[in-house]
């Protein structure tokens, strides 16, 4: 595409009128336009290695079929191309040939019909920098430095309309800097900066915290021995391990079969700690509150409460097989927008609090050891340092943790940060994909390191 962002909005609306007249009495379509206009800057050595600008839209649309014997439905997705007649052309292509096979294919006993929501529109405007003096803004404060990562700016699009009549709308402007800073010895430090308004004092300041990491880097590394140790785990890390709950705990559906390891929760055989609480908190503006079918989710949705499971993510197809609400959850039921309530530890403290063990900023390579008790496996990543007595001794060599959720946010668990980060969703794969947490740090009585 290569048209003003301002018009995918008239292009898709477009797009769709032009479907749904070609739809007859029995049959319902639902579509979904995921689209962006990103600038794209990689960095390696403090240096520009490679920069371009990148429009792209999608559609996907689902078509439903109605009988009396029940309800067919097929999806399909193509790319735009901003150009009218291509773009109606295929539009037309593709829905005849979902017309005539979605008759052959079986009855959907859980499909859930889409229905008329109503008109939402989130327009979240930024402050990005201008495109042509990202390099020297992004680069001007580094000199001297070892920087490699990815800028990514621009507009993000959601939208989605049905042939009842809804239209759904989100438009978000922000960036992320995924950058990782390099000793002479390549040891790294790895940080995200990510907002919607450019701030170049916030900038500074992280820069600086990643320097003050990367100079305890230097240091000679420490070997430890397999074992538990007290650990305190960056908001980055701690992202890392929220994120396992994605990986089939708050889904509803994951729980009802027995899948999840929060169904200790549900039956009340367990509980984490009274310091932990956990929701899906959409007011942080970084995704539409409607998901790919349209069902919109309320603002917040408590999951964890002081320990206890009071909720969890809720897809209508789920609903439709339990009998139960929808709270608008994505078809996965995982987290688009966690936040984890902060607690009473001072950043100054960390140390102090800490005394003796681990400092860890990054966990990598997370995976269940053990889905049904909830254990989790990893390595240690980036600056994790072996304090003592409050003062940072060196970095450590890297190691396999292996330890249950059921630790980390219970038993273990002593205390939390009363500052939080917002970690942004940096991945590109396929587009610019939206999310983000906001997450505290955590320290811990031990953790468990097993290599």
């Amino acid at each position: 595409m290569n048209r003003p962002i301002s018009s995918f909005r008239e292009h898709f609306e477009s797009l769709v009128d032009v479907a749904f007249k070609t739809l007859s009495t029995a049959e319902v379509l639902a579509c979904e336009l995921i689209g962006e206009d990103s600038q794209f800057v990689r960095l390696n050595a403090a240096k520009v290695r490679q920069a371009g600008q990148v429009q792209d839209a999608s559609l996907r649309m689902r078509l439903f079929l109605r009988r009396d014997e029940g309800v067919r439905s097929l999806e399909n997705t193509f790319s735009l191309t901003g150009d009218w007649k291509s773009d109606e052309s295929r539009l037309m292509a593709v829905i005849s040939e979902m017309q005539n096979e979605v008759q052959r294919v079986p009855v959907d006993p859980y499909a859930v019909l889409p229905t008329n929501r109503g008109q939402v529109s989130q327009i979240e405007e930024g402050k990005l920098l201008n495109s042509e003096e990202v390099c020297d803004r992004l680069l001007s404060d580094c000199v001297g430095l070892d920087l490699a990562g990815i800028y990514a700016a621009g507009a993000v699009i959601r939208g989605t309309a049905n042939s009842l009549g809804q239209r759904q709308w989100f438009y978000a402007e922000n960036f992320s800097l995924d950058y990782s800073l390099y000793t002479p010895a390549e040891k790294a430090v790895k940080s995200t900066f990510a907002g919607s308004r450019w701030n170049r004092s916030e900038y500074l300041q992280d820069l600086d915290q990643s320097k003050r990491l990367l100079s305890a880097m230097e240091n000679k590394p420490i070997r430890l021995n397999r074992g538990n140790y007290r650990a305190y785990l960056a908001p980055a890390a701690v992202a890392d391990l929220v994120g396992m709950f994605s990986w089939g705990c708050v889904s509803e559906r994951s729980i009802r079969k027995g899948e999840s390891p929060l169904r200790f929760l549900r039956t009340g055989e367990r509980r984490l700690s009274s310091l932990f609480s956990l929701t899906e908190d959409f007011t942080l503006g970084v995704v539409p509150r409607f998901n790919g079918e349209g069902d919109i989710a309320p603002e917040r949705v408590p999951l964890i409460e002081q320990g206890h499971l009071v909720g969890s993510l809720v897809h209508s197809r789920t609903a439709s097989e339990y009998g139960i609400s929808s709270n608008g959850a994505t078809a996965g039921e995982g987290f688009r927008s966690p936040s984890m309530d902060p607690g009473n530890l001072k950043r100054e403290d960390i140390l102090k609090s800490l005394g003796t063990g681990v400092y860890l900023s990054n966990l990598h390579y997370l995976n269940w050891s053990d889905s049904f008790e909830g254990r989790v496996t990893g390595m240690t990543r980036y600056a994790c340092l072996w304090v003592e007595d409050g003062e940072v001794v060196g970095p450590i060599e890297t190691m396999r943790w292996d330890d249950s959720l059921y630790r980390f946010f219970g038993s273990e668990l002593l205390a939390i940060t009363d500052f939080r980060s917002v970690i942004a969703e940096t991945s590109t794969y396929h587009h610019r994909q939206l999310g983000g947490m906001l997450m505290p740090g955590i320290l811990l009585k031990e953790m468990n390191f097993t290599l």
